[in-house]
């Protein structure tokens, strides 16, 4: 179904370029015929500086490192992160090819951090808030079966 067009005079939203982020922004924009600028960044910290300074509006990221650069901002208090994802970006560990038991080992200790509740711990310790009920879901079910 397409949408009409919506104009947001004068609204500006920061992403980092050439990522795959950027991608999704575009697509997402065109998709629900949204009608704002896009401001394009060199770096994470460089968009953080444009949203302090009121240079956008808003920036684009991953909600990890949206969570790391709150901690950095100037005015934290003034910054909020939407509930709603957005996108979907896939991560992995690179492991070496043809090693299937050092595979499995890994896949065996993460299943272990997930299932016993761990991960929330980590995750609050470098996010600085607990995993929300979607990562929660997640984890558990990217655990191995026992």
């Amino acid at each position: 179904m397409a949408h009409k067009p919506l104009s947001r005079p004068g609204k500006k939203i920061g992403v980092l370029a050439g990522t795959t982020t950027e991608q999704g922004l575009r697509v997402g924009l065109e998709t629900f015929g949204l009608k704002v600028d896009v401001v394009l960044a060199r770096t994470h910290d460089e968009g953080l500086k444009m949203l302090d300074a009121g240079d956008i509006t808003a920036y684009f990221a991953d909600r990890a490192i949206l969570g790391f650069l709150v901690d950095r901002s100037s005015e934290p208090d003034k910054l909020r992160i939407a509930d709603r994802y957005l996108t979907t970006e896939p991560y992995a560990l690179a492991l070496p090819r043809g090693d299937s038991d050092f595979r499995l080992a890994i896949d065996r200790a993460l299943s272990h951090v997930y299932k016993s509740g761990e991960i929330e711990t980590i995750f609050a310790s470098v996010f600085g808030a607990p995993p929300n009920d979607t990562l929660k879901t997640l984890y558990l079910i990217s655990a191995l079966p026992e």
